[in-house]
């Protein structure tokens, strides 16, 4: 979360906005996968691996979260940050799988296309949100 806590921070200081740290909106957790390279991830769980790259929806991470779960919290997050500003426009600044799972919901494509959706790196993209029921 530092680097997306760190672009908002330089995004509020030059517009002169307030930065609001929302935990639900940070990265899917990897669990045992946090920190180490892929080619780590592969030599220890090789079959996991393959599974969370072929079938991302229909597994996890060792001790780790879910594509489901992150979506779960990520969607709440931002309905309620949309109830809570209805009439504002608001920036959102986050990591590549939350923004994807924002994507899917806004432009209604299911969640098993989320890895076609997934934003290039410092990417921006102005949406519209209809609070999800």
């Amino acid at each position: 979360m530092r680097c997306a806590r760190q672009t908002a921070e330089i995004i509020g200081e030059t517009l002169g906005l307030e930065v609001e740290l929302e935990p639900r909106l940070r990265e899917v957790n990897l669990g045992k996968w946090q920190g180490l390279y892929s080619d780590e991830i592969r030599a220890r769980w090789p079959e996991e691996m393959r599974l969370w790259l072929e079938q991302p929806l229909a597994t996890r991470p060792p001790d780790g979260e879910s594509i489901h779960e992150l979506a779960d919290r990520v969607l709440a997050a931002v309905n309620e940050l949309a109830a809570r500003c209805a009439d504002q426009r608001v920036g959102l600044v986050t990591h590549e799988l939350p923004i994807a799972i924002i994507v899917t919901r806004v432009d209604g494509i299911p969640l098993d296309q989320l890895r076609a959706h997934m934003p290039p790196n410092a990417a921006w993209r102005e949406m519209a949100w209809t609070r999800a029921t």
